[in-house]
């Protein structure tokens, strides 16, 4: 089933930002203070 397939690739991306975007935001914050 497609719906499936949908909900399991929406998990796999939900988790995906949840492990970048802190990482990405600790990234700036530290590029910010550099310059």
């Amino acid at each position: 089933l497609v719906t499936d397939e949908i909900e399991a690739i929406n998990d796999r991306i939900e988790k995906e930002i949840k492990t970048i975007f802190p990482a990405a935001k600790i990234y700036l914050e530290a590029e910010n203070t550099e310059s």
